[in-house]
Parts: C-alpha cells; structure tokens; sequence
C-alpha cells in the first residue's frame, strides 16, 4: 500500500516542493487524455506550480500517495483540498486521481479520506467535487442517475460515479463540456451578429481589452464578476462570492505568471455609465490550437436584448483577428442554463463530456 504525505503549498516557483503540484499535475493530464483523446485542457508544469501557490483568495492543500516515502517521483495519486479565504468558508472542493494502473488498489479511498480530515479541520463542512464522464445517457438507460435538483443524466455505473456514491457524495448537478470548432464560418456567425446587434441597438457600447482591466473600469467589472453568482448552482452549498479590485488585480497576476492570456469584452449601459455584461477568453500560448470560453454574465435587469450573443460574437472577431491558430474553444455550462446553452449552441458547440458536481455535508 502506497504512503500517504501532506505536502505544503509551494511558496515560488522555484520551491523544491512543487514537484506534488507537478506530480499532479501530470496525472490529472493523464486522465484528461485517457477521456478525452487530446491535450486541449492539459495545464503546463509552470502554470500548475504558479496556481498551487497560495494566494489571499484561495489556499490548497495536497496529499500525496507514495509507493517510496523517499521517493518523490514514486506518486501514484494525489487529493487536493483547496479552500477559498473571503467567502464560502463552510466549503472546500476536494479531488482524487489515481495513476490509472493502480486504481482499485484503496488509494483513491486513502487520499480521498485524508483530504477530508483536512477539511474539516479547516472548519468546513460541505464538501465538493467535479468528475468528467465522456458521454450522455438518457433518463430511459438502465443505470442512470440524476441530481437532486439540476437536469441531465449520469451513468450511475461509471467507476467514478461509483466511487463517489460509496463515499457518501451526492450528484447534484451536472455541467456540460461542449467545444466549438472555430473559425465560425460567416453563413452562421453574421445572421447571429446582426439579430443581437439590432436587438442591442445604441442603448449599450461595447469596450475591449487583452489580459488587465482598464483602472477606470474595474471596480464595474468586479461587480460583474460577482454577478456570476446568478448562474445555477441546483443543489450546491454557494454563498455569496467576494470580488473588489484587489482580487480581480491579483488573479490577472496569478493568471500572467502561470501564463495565461486573456481577451475581455464588457458592455456598457450608455446611459448610466455601468458595466452590464462580460465575456472572456483564455488560452495558454503553449497550446496554440485551443481556448477556453471563461463566464459570461449579463446582469438581471439588463437581460432580454440579446446581450450575451452580441458579446460572444465580438469577442470570437477578436479572436479571429488576435489569435489566429485557436481551432477549438472549450465551455462548461451547467446542464440546466438554457439560456447560455442556447446561444452556445446557435454558435456551433456541441457536447464533449459532461462534469458531475458531488457533494457531501460531514457536519
């Protein structure tokens, strides 16, 4: 049986500890490749050592299963246990990955309870965990499972869904993973930039910028952010999240030095000056071919005119124009957004796996 250690966080990049971020980092890449088949959402070593460092927002914890105590590079499985500081501090997301050739050898049970001993020592008392299942069963398969309160369907008989289910986790809601095969071709993307467009008309501006947010306007945008709080969450303990300027200042520095690159569109109400909408793309220019699709948010009272189409076509031109290698775009969308699912779909993306959100209450 493999020897289960605590790791500290790295405190720089250069930290002789890292290499449990690292270890990490490289199974978690593994399984990506065993679901998916490509490398489009493999982090790099540097941004995986970047991001395990603590910041004033996020702390995460590792342990590490050994088969040589001795012998950092003997690691067959590592759990995380990672904790946000300023709000949701009844909550900790906890993940297990197992070398897929020692699975059902008990260490995904070991890590796993050891990353939850870790967390409630910490105070929390709602666990979470996200899951990939390539895969979408219908409510008529033999074996489904639903969540409690969002939509979509999970293979019940999948090992991971299994695993989790013996360990007292509940399915709660499921995200789907969809890509997009870019660039748009124009037969698709203009009839969508002209509908929005007309819809929006001069009421609302739109302001672009790559990776920092303009001083002038980042207070506006960190209220955004914190209305990604609207999006549904079905089962799922959520509390309020925290942003000011400080936090979206150090996460566009934690995101530079891990390497990551981003194109933002915000739109403004003309009238009163206030930022109403967002949406951005990130991409590690290790990994030319891809992106990822970050949130997207219009606020409640500015809803209904077309908004998150007009600024997902204008940051997709942008895109075009800037990053010109991009092939593919990744999203996740929880199964129930229709809204936000619809316009992806108008897009063009199309479902590649689905995430299971577990969640388990230990106090």
């Amino acid at each position: 049986m493999a020897t289960i250690v605590e790791v500290a966080p790295p405190t720089s990049a250069d930290d002789p500890i890292a290499w449990a971020a690292v270890a990490e980092n490289r199974l978690w890449n593994a399984e990506n490749h065993a679901q998916l088949g490509y490398a489009d959402l493999d982090d790099t070593e540097a941004a995986a050592v970047r991001m395990a460092m603590p910041s004033a927002n996020r702390l995460t914890l590792r342990v590490v299963a050994l088969d040589d105590p001795d012998d950092p590079s003997s690691a067959v499985g590592v759990g995380t246990c990672s904790l946000t500081l300023k709000d949701n501090l009844t909550t900790a997301a906890a993940h297990v990955v197992v070398r897929a050739e020692r699975r059902r050898e008990g260490i995904g049970t070991a890590l796993l309870a050891a990353v939850e001993r870790r967390a409630i020592a910490e105070g929390r008392t709602t666990l979470q965990s996200w899951a990939t299942q390539v895969g979408s069963p219908s409510a008529g398969d033999p074996g489904v499972i639903a969540p409690r309160e969002g939509s979509g369907h999970l293979d019940g008989g999948h090992p991971v869904a299994q695993f989790m289910t013996a360990r007292g986790y509940t399915l709660e809601q499921i995200e789907v993973h969809s890509m997009l095969r870019v660039p748009v071709a124009p037969a698709v993307l203009d009839p969508l930039a002209s509908e929005a467009a007309a819809k929006v008309g001069e009421a609302y501006r739109l302001i672009t910028w790559t990776d920092a947010c303009p001083d002038e306007l980042v207070d506006g945008f960190a209220r955004l952010r914190a209305a990604m709080d609207d999006a549904p969450t079905a089962g799922l303990q959520y509390d309020a999240s925290h942003w000011d300027a400080e936090r979206i200042r150090e996460g566009e520095r934690r995101a530079a030095e891990a390497g990551l690159v981003m194109l933002a569109v915000v739109a403004q109400h003309v009238a009163s000056g206030q930022l109403v909408g967002f949406t951005q793309l990130d991409r590690y220019p290790e990994r030319p071919g891809s992106a990822f699709q970050d949130d997207t948010v219009v606020v409640a009272e500015h809803r209904g005119h077309r908004l998150g189409m007009h600024l997902k076509v204008a940051n997709l031109r942008r895109m075009d124009e800037l990053w010109p290698d991009v092939r593919r775009i990744h999203t996740w969308n929880a199964d129930e957004n229709d809204y936000m699912r619809s316009i992806n779909i108008a897009l063009g993306f199309r479902p590649e796996s689905n995430e299971g959100a577990w969640q388990k209450v230990v106090a």
